[in-house]
Parts: structure tokens; C-alpha cells; sequence
């Protein structure tokens, strides 16, 4: 509840939405917040990519503009979300904070065992939270029996959308790599967030309208560079903090 005690309650023009595999025992639930949407897949870790791409396909065809899609750790500054997203693409959109180094695992619960493509996954906005156009959520239902699904969704999606002709914007204000590079009150996303974390979080743009009670840094992010094999795409640089 933790996430409908806080961000979610931001009002605006959008709707959020927990995705769950369907279970008697959730009946209760449904009927009380009228915000869970279940899919045909089990909540089990090797099977969220096929419960994500299930998602993208109870939704695909209701009117909306963009889908974010984020993990139930992650606390969203929603009005910061929906302010940049008005002067975004409203096609072939994938915004998030991406990665083009990352080695393909062979071990623990990330191992893929479908990989073939090369020793390192192709760029992808890390799974915390990311963006999605709607042509794009599309794009993907429609292909869904012709894709390969591997282990990690993020990882899926990136897969999936690499031979498109889109916009990729990478962000540094996704924190969502596995260390937080720290506090900056126009975060867009802060992953890793335990239910007491995501209640300061809300108290603080309650009470200051800031999303950090103080602002701090303690790892440095990068900017993509998309002019470079993406084996060199990716120098941090604390400077980009403000």
C-alpha cells in the first residue's frame, strides 16, 4: 500500500495501474481500489517478462499517449513525468536511463539462457522506470508470437524495439541503476524505494513541495552517447548533477 498511500495519490490525468496475476484471493482488493490489472502469468521473477508484455496487451488499445512502466520499489515524481511528457515525441518514444555495457548473465536469477546476439545486451532503459510511446506498446502486442523473451524484461524490451527508427532519450534523472547516484528534487524516478523511504519521499513534496529533504550525491551518473559504439557509450561524469 505503500505506493497508493504516496505518489499515487498525485491527481492528474493519468492513470495507475498495479498489475497482478489473477487470484481469488484478490477479489477483495479489486473491488476496494478499483487500480489492480490482472494478466494470465504467475507473479513468479522468470516469468515477468511475459507478465510485462501481457500487461502492455490488457491495455494496448484504450486511449492514452505514453505508458510508463515502473517496478513496485520505485517512487515516481508524477508531476514532473507528466509536465516533461509535454513536450516530448508522441511517436517512436523510449525514454528512460539507458544502458549499452552491461554483460549478458549467466548466473542467479537475472541468467539468460535464450541470449545469442553477442556478449553484451543491446542499449536498453534500465526497468525501474521507463517510458513507452503508445505506438510502440503496439508495436510490441502485435509482434508478441514473433519475439524472443529472455529473462529480463528491460532487457526484452530494448531487444525488442533495437531495430526501430525511435527516439531514445536517455536521462540521467531515471535513477534507477542499481546504486543511486543520491538526491535531486527533479528526479523523475528513484528505484529501490522501501515503504518507509517512499513515505519521506511524500512527505517531503508534501510539506516543501521537493522531492529530497536535502540534496546530495553519491554516485555520478552519465549522458549516453549515442555518436559511439555502445561499448564507450557511457563515461560518468558528476557533473551533470546540477
Amino acid at each position: 500500500d505503500a505506493i497508493r498511500e504516496t505518489w499515487a495519490q498525485t491527481k492528474g490525468d493519468f492513470k495507475i495501474l498495479f498489475v497482478a496475476s489473477k487470484d481469488k484471493f484478490l477479489i477483495a482488493e479489486k473491488l476496494v481500489h478499483k487500480d489492480l490489472l490482472e494478466v494470465d502469468e504467475k507473479d513468479e521473477y522468470s516469468l515477468l517478462t511475459r507478465k510485462v508484455i501481457a500487461s502492455f496487451s490488457s491495455v494496448y488499445d484504450i486511449n492514452f499517449d505514453y505508458l510508463l512502466k515502473c517496478d513496485d520499489d520505485s517512487f515516481v515524481n508524477m508531476p514532473l513525468i507528466v509536465n516533461e511528457l509535454e513536450h516530448m515525441p508522441k511517436k517512436r518514444f523510449y525514454w528512460g536511463y539507458f544502458d549499452g555495457t552491461s554483460d549478458v548473465q549467466k548466473e542467479g536469477k537475472h541468467k539468460e539462457t535464450e541470449w545469442i546476439a553477442c556478449d553484451k545486451y543491446v542499449p536498453f532503459a534500465l526497468g525501474g522506470g521507463y517510458v513507452l510511446s503508445k505506438d510502440l506498446i503496439i508495436y510490441i502486442v502485435k509482434n508478441r508470437d514473433n519475439l524472443s523473451f529472455f529473462a529480463n524484461e528491460d532487457v526484452s524490451v530494448g531487444t525488442w524495439l533495437i531495430p526501430l527508427n525511435i527516439t531514445r532519450k536517455h536521462d540521467w534523472r531515471f535513477d534507477t541503476e542499481w546504486i543511486s547516484h543520491g538526491c535531486q528534487n527533479d528526479y523523475l524516478v528513484k528505484h529501490k524505494r522501501s515503504p518507509e523511504m517512499m513515505r519521506v519521499d511524500w512527505s517531503n513534496i508534501i510539506q516543501t513541495g521537493k522531492l529530497c529533504g536535502s540534496e546530495f550525491k553519491i554516485k555520478a551518473p552519465y549522458e549516453y552517447n549515442w555518436s559511439v559504439m555502445p561499448s564507450k557509450c557511457c563515461v560518468r561524469n558528476l557533473s551533470l548533477i546540477p
